[in-house]
């Protein structure tokens, strides 16, 4: 069963970025692994006799608790359940207006904002042409209103009530510290920091998957902590930050074969339209990373690429080239809180990244529904490998 969360920041919230002990930046986003930490910790608190429901929620995988992202601002507790309207990150492939960027949507009577336009189809009718026929990248140089040059455009976005895209974001800001002596109990010479967190406020939607035989339960637990308790994730929380409520749970229905099949036809449509004769496969299966994805070798490094053989031994999906890519990567590191000791560091394709691949003869429509559904690579209880098949954003976004 899938569940549209969503949440509030009820004081500012932090999360570190990296270890980098010069830099305090904190993610954008409320990560999956500080989700799992924080809903565990409530279930030892509110349910300590149930060891067996605690193992099959947090230790068997029976749930995946993914990212939950900058909501839209239409998006309210009581809005109706859509999987769409859940946030995710922009693909690597959007572009905007460098002098106006943004939304349309998001625009308000004092903004210009000059659209989003996504350029992956022109990219890969590029790539099909062997890289010789510039002509669909023709309208991806200037901004069609101003004449400025367009940029690529990060952050992240979801559809809003109209069926419009739009974008997430939560404010960010910042505190300043004085160090303080432990000898002296007194400020420190020399010793000014400053704190990057989240405003409280904030709210961020995201998407879960709970096993349909644990689902009543694991509802029930969410109710409590709705009820009962805020969570508190992120760090500084013994300076009052980290305090976040859930949102009542709304289940949401999975993507079907048919919806897949019919998203990947739609595609495929469209890039033989924008590429003519350079089109020469059978099927273009696009992928999104819509959250970090963990890929091992099995050799101890980390794959950076989805090829053909990787989906293969990923999926058992059979494809013949990767056609165009466009991809960003990550180093992933965290801290485990039982062991009070840091999570060995990984190397993701990070969130946004977007793949191409071509195939000769169909998937198997419903594997690959299920196979969208559990995700790529390690650690996706934790809200990793989470990937949309044929994301509408790469046809529908077209100056938005």
């Amino acid at each position: 069963m899938y569940l549209l969360i969503q949440a509030r920041a009820e004081t500012p919230l932090g999360f570190r970025a990296g270890r980098d002990e010069a830099r305090e930046e904190t993610l954008s986003y409320v990560p999956g692994s500080a989700l799992l930490g924080a809903l565990a910790t409530a279930h030892l608190q509110l349910c300590p006799d149930r060891r067996d429901e605690f193992a099959d929620f947090f230790l068997r995988g029976g749930a995946y608790l993914g990212n939950l992202y900058p909501a839209l601002p239409e998006e309210t507790a009581g809005a109706e359940a859509d999987e769409l309207r859940a946030a995710r990150p922009i693909p690597r492939t959007a572009r905007s207006c460098k002098r106006f960027p943004g939304f349309r949507s998001a625009a308000r009577a004092s903004e210009q904002r000059h659209g989003v336009t996504d350029a992956l189809l022109a990219w890969s009718a590029f790539a099909l042409s062997g890289a010789q026929d510039p002509t669909p990248l023709a309208k991806l140089r200037d901004c069609p209103e101003c004449g400025q040059p367009l940029d690529s455009y990060r952050g992240f976005c979801g559809r809003s009530e109209g069926a419009e895209w739009a974008a997430g974001k939560a404010e960010q800001g910042f505190t300043t510290r004085v160090g303080i002596s432990r000898e002296r109990g007194a400020s420190s010479h020399g010793i000014l920091y400053t704190r990057d967190f989240l405003r409280a406020g904030s709210q961020f939607s995201g998407r879960w998957w709970v096993h349909d035989d644990l689902a009543d339960s694991f509802l029930r637990f969410l109710g409590s902590v709705h009820r009962e308790m805020p969570l508190r994730v992120g760090h500084n929380r013994t300076r009052g930050m980290g305090k976040l409520v859930l949102g009542e749970p709304a289940p949401v229905e999975a993507d079907t074969a048919d919806a897949v099949q019919a998203r990947v036809a739609r595609f495929t449509e469209t890039l033989r339209a924008v590429a003519g004769s350079h089109a020469r496969h059978a099927w273009y299966l696009p992928l999104t990373t819509i959250a970090d994805c963990i890929l091992p070798d099995g050799a101890g490094g980390f794959r950076q690429l989805l090829t053909p053989p990787v989906l293969l031994e990923e999926w058992g999906v059979a494809t013949t080239e990767l056609v165009y890519c466009s991809v960003d990567i990550r180093r992933v590191s965290g801290w485990n809180g039982v062991a009070r000791l840091p999570k060995p560091d990984a190397l993701a394709v990070a969130m946004g990244s977007v793949f191409v691949l071509a195939a000769e003869a169909p998937p198997d429509w419903k594997a690959l529904a299920t196979d969208q559904a559990c995700g790529l690579g390690a650690r996706r209880p934790e809200g990793f490998g989470a990937v949309v098949v044929a994301d509408p954003f790469h046809w529908e976004v077209k100056n938005a």
